[in-house]
């Protein structure tokens, strides 16, 4: 049990760190003609020069496989396009509203463009069992090593008993395997 107990710390404090979450302060963007400030609570990007300040909204929608970024220009016209995590590189579905007069103001893919830090990231849900297996084997290998090591090898030989070596070699495998599993669970 004593063993146990940090263990099982360990892998709270890994998934709390997993669970940080991004801040929502504006940030400026360079799109290479001109720099613009995105504000994420807001969900406004702003484009100030000399005299003029442009205010573009936008909306992110997500699904489970696709995304859709909507921006609003200054005279209430609209553009869309709709990506999916694969086809990231060009777009679905794209266009302009009926009374669009976009072309007095920055073009819609200089906008996209600054809005990368916000565009979601979509990951096709997958099969958590194998992370799970992982994480499993890891804390088998990090509390009982010398179960694991019978399980590997132990049950072929008579009377053998396993080194320090393997004890440590197979712990050290059993943390590998205990962050591969987070890491597969999480974030793959």
């Amino acid at each position: 049990m004593k063993k146990v107990l940090p263990l099982i710390l360990i892998v709270l404090l890994l998934l709390s760190l997993c669970a940080c979450s991004e801040t929502s302060e504006p940030y400026t963007v360079d799109i290479g003609i001109k720099d613009l400030e995105v504000d994420p609570v807001a969900q406004t990007i702003t484009d100030k020069y000399k005299t003029y300040q442009y205010t573009y909204q936008y909306e992110i929608a997500k699904t489970s496989n696709e995304y859709t970024v909507t921006i609003t220009y200054p005279d209430g016209s609209t553009y869309y396009e709709t990506r999916r995590p694969l086809d990231s590189e060009f777009p679905v579905a794209k266009g302009y509203s009926d009374d669009s007069a976009a072309k007095r103001y920055i073009s819609a893919h200089h906008l996209i463009k600054a809005l990368q830090e916000e565009v979601p990231e979509i990951f096709y849900p997958e099969n958590p069992v194998l992370g799970l297996i992982l994480i499993s084997l890891g804390l088998l290998y990090i509390a009982l090593p010398h179960r694991a090591w019978w399980l590997m090898i132990g049950w072929l030989l008579r009377d053998a008993e396993p080194s320090e070596f393997s004890m440590i070699f197979l712990r050290v495998v059993g943390v590998g395997l205990l962050l591969f599993g987070i890491i597969k669970l999480f974030i793959v």
